[in-house]
């Protein structure tokens, strides 16, 4: 059985005043990382996601409106301007919902993913993540992978940066990321995603990972499987840099004070003009005869 090497620094999650944060341990300091992988990785722009929030938005609206019909195909209906907002309100919040909703499912997958690879009962899940469980269990039986560490937390001190390995694996004698995914999908910067732990766990662990690969499993119809291997992990890493160099940069303070504005005597004004205009409605209220 294939063992893990001793770690030359521990990487950890926790609390650190009121965030969740990874904390990098050597024997003489405790580094925080200038952030984790998933949120260095979110300075990406995702044009699909964004029309997946404008179609779901859309979908909750129509639904409404439907309801309000009242199951006739041609119906008068009164649509008052408070229900008008209130729908479109909620509309706006679905999608935000449902990633939450989508995210906790995930979390469940990833549960029973890493029981599955370790041998230890599953933990309770819903019957509509059958067919999920299943193609994973599948996947893996056939796989011939060696799991040597699940759930590894890792990070870069020479770049600054931290997260959380799926699994790391041997296969035909070679180290290996595996990274599991109950997305849509999978995506380019997700190549970006696992080529930032293998630089990790290099740094780490002393261990030169040979392949990488992303596994993903649909948790809705139509079920399906698919694995894909990263092509050029040394390009991903590199664009991943890029990533890294973007978010620290923008949080950075780039801007200096504005030298010329005119926006706080506008306010002002705007302030004053809608005190004005209160004060004399609540004289024309005083004044009114009953």
């Amino acid at each position: 059985m294939t063992q893990l090497p001793a770690p030359k620094y521990t990487v950890a999650l926790g609390e650190v005043g009121r965030k969740r944060q990874y904390v990098i341990k050597t024997d003489t300091q405790e580094i925080l990382p200038k952030a984790s992988v998933t949120e260095i990785l979110s300075v990406i722009n995702k044009p699909a996601l964004l029309n997946w929030y404008a179609k779901m938005t859309a979908e909750n609206i129509e639904a409404a409106l439907i309801a309000k019909m009242d199951g006739k195909t041609t119906q008068a209906v009164l649509l008052t301007e408070r229900w008008i907002k209130e729908t479109v309100e909620a509309g706006k919040k679905r999608p935000k919902g449902i990633a939450r909703e989508a995210a906790d499912i995930g979390t469940l997958c990833h549960e029973c993913f890493r029981a599955i690879v370790t041998g230890n009962a599953l933990p309770k899940y819903p019957p509509e993540l059958d067919e999920t469980i299943k193609g994973f269990v599948d996947w893996f039986k056939c796989s011939k992978l060696e799991v040597v560490a699940t759930e590894l937390a890792v990070g870069s001190i020479q770049y600054g940066y931290a997260g959380t390995v799926d699994a790391l694996a041997v296969k035909d004698g070679n180290w290996g990321i595996l990274d599991y995914k109950t997305s849509s999908g999978i995506y380019p910067e997700m190549a970006l995603q696992v080529a930032a732990y293998g630089q990790a766990v290099n740094e780490q662990y002393g261990i030169v990972p040979k392949w990488f690969r992303i596994a993903r499993f649909s948790k809705k119809e139509p079920y399906g499987s698919e694995v894909k291997a990263i092509l050029n992990a040394s390009r991903a890493l590199r664009a991943f840099l890029s990533a890294l160099d973007l978010k620290t940069g923008l949080d950075e303070e780039l801007l200096d004070a504005p030298s010329y504005t005119t926006f706080e005597r506008k306010a002002a004004e705007s302030d004053a003009k809608k005190a004005t205009e209160k004060a004399k409605k609540s004289v024309e209220a005083g004044a009114r005869p009953f």
